[in-house]
């Protein structure tokens, strides 16, 4: 079942939508609108979202309030996660999973890219 908030479906005829796809086929020469499986496999996966940061929002901004959740959020983004004595447990494995680098992750790309980065400034 698609979700309502997904109105790929509803909007991909209105004038505007169609119109930049003609402007973007005669630019491209091709249909850059995604085929039916990749919108539906998309829309699928609408709802999929990170377990980790939702804890942390239900714990921390919905179950106390916006302005304290915010308030822990930017004093551990300062501070760090160990200078909260009373770190709620959710705020932990969110950081401590954050902290923790994806096993794709080459440092030495890295460090090039942000060599190259640091010459070009912004405008690349």
């Amino acid at each position: 079942m698609e979700p309502t908030e997904f109105r790929y479906w509803s909007r991909i005829d209105e004038p505007a939508v169609r119109a930049a796809r003609t402007f973007a086929k005669r630019l491209f020469g091709f249909d850059p609108a995604p085929s039916e499986e990749v919108v539906r496999t998309f829309a699928s996966m609408y709802y999929d979202a990170d377990p980790l940061a939702e804890a942390f929002v239900d714990e921390c901004f919905l179950a106390r309030s916006y302005d304290e959740g915010r308030a822990l959020l930017e004093r551990t983004l300062a501070e760090g996660v160990d200078a909260i004595p009373d770190a709620p447990a959710s705020l932990r494995a969110l950081f401590a999973d954050l902290d923790t680098d994806p096993t794709w992750v080459d440092r030495e790309r890295v460090a090039r890219g942000a060599k190259v980065f640091r010459r070009w400034g912004t405008s690349v």
